[in-house]
C-alpha cells in the first residue's frame, strides 16, 4: 500500500498513470491512498482516506506494509505518532546545506547503505530488541 500526502499525490498523479515502463507498471499496480484535508478527485488510480490518516495508518499496518512516498508533512505526523518502523531513503549527490530535515525520532539504526549508480539507497530500522540482544544491536 502506498500512502501519499495531497501535494505529492497531485504531482505523481500527473506523471505515473501514463508511463509505460516496467517500473511504472509496478508503481501503478500498487493500491494507493491519499491523506488530505481538502477535496481532491482521486481518479481510478487511488482513493482518499476517510477520517484520521494516523488512525488509518495504525490500523492498515497491522495487515500490510504502508509505504509513504515523499510527503514530509505526513511523515512528520506519522513519526510523532510512533508509526514509522523503517525509513528507506534514495538520496542524490546534491548538497544544498539547508532544507527540511527528516523527523528521525526513536531508536533507529542503519541497516543498509548501497550505492546505486548516481544515487544511494539507505535503510534505517527501528531497533526492536533489548540492548545486548541480536535484535537490539546496530548493524
Amino acid at each position: 500500500m502506498q500512502l501519499y500526502g495531497r501535494h505529492t499525490w497531485e504531482h505523481f498523479a500527473r506523471l505515473w498513470p501514463t508511463r509505460d515502463t516496467d517500473y511504472a507498471k509496478l508503481m501503478n499496480a500498487v493500491p494507493k491512498r491519499i491523506a488530505t484535508r481538502t477535496t481532491v478527485d482521486p481518479s481510478a488510480w487511488s482513493a482518499v482516506i476517510e477520517g484520521d490518516p494516523l488512525a488509518w495508518a495504525a490500523d492498515e499496518r497491522t495487515r500490510r506494509d504502508v509505504v509513504v512516498i515523499g510527503s514530509l508533512t505526513l511523515v512528520r505526523a506519522l513519526a510523532e505518532a510512533g508509526l514509522i518502523d523503517e525509513y528507506r531513503l534514495i538520496t542524490f549527490p546534491t548538497v544544498a546545506g539547508e532544507g527540511d530535515r527528516l523527523p528521525l525520532t526513536g531508536d533507529f539504526h542503519f541497516t543498509t547503505v548501497e550505492p546505486a549508480d548516481r544515487t544511494t539507497f539507505t535503510v534505517l530500522r527501528r531497533r526492536t530488541g533489548s540492548p545486548g540482544t541480536e535484535e537490539g544491536k546496530a548493524s
